[in-house]
């Protein structure tokens, strides 16, 4: 298999080992190229005479006037509207969109209402080899797709707290514990009887070493257990990070993607998906919220796919040992929602979902969507 764009040669039909392109992708956005290419070529059909030309300009140019005379009566007493998100009551206005490719597909089978709908068909469900869920979602027409570190890289540590605080391991550990309790009452009982008949005998030095033994390993049976544990999830640590994940659309639609870019200073992660002129969100201003903004998340908390909550957003925390610092919110974060999007009432994301803080109700936690910026760019430049 020969690349299109760089010409490495290679036997993998789906992506570029060398400059990264997916093949399908890259053939389906040369011919959408060729495609408004030649629909901007005028025919004689098309071409009017010189008279109805001027008459055109003509009109043209007093319909432009009053575009611009109502703007700037509106501007002056409403401020502007970001045309990149459409109005507030159509946020699905963007008729690029509507040319071709997957936001034509899921313009068609889910076609959005509102801004929250519009987020919704942006957003992503990813699930991998190890039955981790999580979320994701769309930031560019190229089909990038943005998400939590955590989702996606297998850590061994954090699995290891996951499993020791399960019931599941705290029954194994009970009932290891009780093995040995009812072993060491049973050597009481035998050194008991053994000492009233030979405080001498040999039996008796035995059941003294085998209770000491005993005693020894309920002390250390906490970390033994973990220790044993944390070597077989460490073993399967390499393979599940080498392996592929599943990413999956509002109507279904699945991929299987192993390629991504792993951020080194922040629990973010992205890579791309093999298609065209996908549908966006749109980048809100996280530093402009303020105290009380009602902001709504878009996830699979539990495996329920697309799940949408609201809440508000209640500050700014800052994370001194890291110099960073994340949105708190009480829109519901749960496992599944982790790295989708935090988004306002205009369909704007402002925060990638993350974390809650242990023990509570009430206290999520975003990354800025401006942290975006700066791994993106370090992305374009390892995988396109």
């Amino acid at each position: 298999m020969q690349c299109p764009k760089c010409n490495h040669i290679q036997n993998d039909e789906a992506q570029c080992e060398s400059c990264g392109i997916f093949f399908a992708k890259y053939t389906a956005y040369i011919q959408s190229k060729e495609t408004i290419a030649s629909s901007k070529i005028p025919t004689k059909q098309q071409q009017k005479p010189e008279g109805l030309r001027n008459i055109a300009v003509i009109v043209a140019c007093l319909v432009i006037g009053t575009v611009v005379f109502l703007a700037m009566n509106s501007e002056s007493e409403e401020g502007l509207i970001d045309a990149s998100v459409g109005s507030q009551n159509d946020p699905t206005d963007r008729p690029e969109q509507h040319l071709l490719g997957l936001a034509a597909k899921l313009q068609a089978s889910h076609p959005p209402r509102n801004s929250i709908e519009f987020a919704r068909n942006a957003t992503v469900f990813i699930e991998t080899e190890w039955q981790s869920l999580g979320s994701g979602f769309i930031i560019d027409s190229d089909c990038t797709v943005v998400t939590n570190k955590h989702v996606l890289k297998f850590d061994s540590n954090s699995t290891l707290k996951d499993i020791t605080r399960s019931p599941e391991f705290l029954k194994n550990y009970m009932g290891r514990r009780q093995e040995l309790l009812n072993k060491l009452s049973h050597l009481r009982q035998q050194y008991h009887f053994y000492l009233q008949q030979d405080p001498n005998s040999r039996e008796l030095v035995e059941i003294e070493r085998q209770l000491e033994e005993i005693n020894r390993a309920l002390e250390a049976l906490p970390q033994d257990m973990k220790a044993k544990l944390s070597q077989e999830i460490e073993a399967q640590e390499w393979e599940a990070n080498q392996s592929s994940f599943s990413v999956s659309l509002i109507d279904q639609t699945k991929f299987r993607i192993n390629r991504v870019y792993y951020s080194d200073a922040h629990d973010i992660a992205i890579f791309s998906l093999p298609e065209i002129n996908c549908p966006y969100l749109p980048k809100g201003s996280s530093q402009d919220l303020p105290q009380g903004e009602k902001l709504f998340t878009i996830g699979s908390p539990s495996g329920l796919k697309y799940t949408v909550t609201s809440g508000i957003f209640s500050g700014f925390r800052e994370n001194k040992q890291n110099n960073f610092h994340f949105l708190q919110t009480d829109a519901p974060i749960n496992p599944g929602n982790s790295g989708g999007p935090l988004i306002t009432e205009l369909g704007q994301v402002v925060g990638i979902n993350t974390s809650i803080l242990a023990g509570t109700e009430g206290i999520g936690f975003a990354i800025p969507i401006e942290y975006v910026d700066e791994e993106f760019k370090k992305f374009r430049q390892e995988f396109r």
